[in-house]
């Protein structure tokens, strides 16, 4: 890795194909990864501008069954440390963390360490965001905008504010512009 991002997400390859049968299978070995802590300081190349490479795991994507179809799961940690299971309608809270750590795990979710976080738990990145407010019909003049100034535009979709905004109407549209990404990001 070249820099610490902010949220590592590690995607396990449960899958490989056997030369000798021709056939793809789906490897269901349990992996030991770890909840907190993990170091990856040998493995990035320069984090001191983004902070010591220290990673906590705040959720697991699982996946029950083969490659032809199956069953997704999640487990996600709660605002007071707790790990809570999803499955379809059903919730587990208070769940044994060792439980986590299982052979149906697909995709790791951490949060680098040092990485601010609000009140509603959402990270807080040193990066500037402008949101603009626009009516329905002036959608397509802000995106022509955005995108002829080279922005990265994460979409437009229509919101209920709440009535402490005078100038804005019940349903808008709103379209946010990130700035300042790093020239190698993909989204510029």
């Amino acid at each position: 890795l070249y820099r610490a991002p902010p949220i590592l997400i590690i995607h396990l390859k449960r899958f490989f194909f056997s030369a000798s049968t021709h056939r793809r299978d789906k490897i269901t070995r349990k992996i030991d990864f770890s909840l907190e802590g993990l170091d990856l300081t040998g493995l990035v190349s320069s984090y001191e501008e983004d902070g010591e490479p220290i990673y906590d795991c705040y959720a697991v994507s699982n996946h029950f069954g083969g490659l032809g179809g199956g069953h997704y799961t999640a487990y996600t940690l709660s605002d007071d440390g707790v790990w809570c299971n999803y499955d379809d309608s059903r919730v587990t809270t208070d769940v044994d963390p060792k439980e986590v750590v299982s052979e149906a795990a697909y995709v790791l979710y951490y949060r680098r360490r040092d990485v601010p976080v609000g009140e509603d738990r959402n990270i807080v990145l040193d990066t500037q965001m402008s949101l603009m407010v626009c009516e329905p019909a002036d959608i397509q003049e802000v995106a022509s905008e955005v995108s002829s100034n080279n922005t990265a535009q994460a979409g437009d979709m229509d919101v209920t504010l709440d009535d402490t905004d005078s100038n804005a109407s019940s349903k808008t549209a709103v379209s946010l512009q990130i700035e300042n990404f790093p020239e190698s990001h993909p989204l510029q």
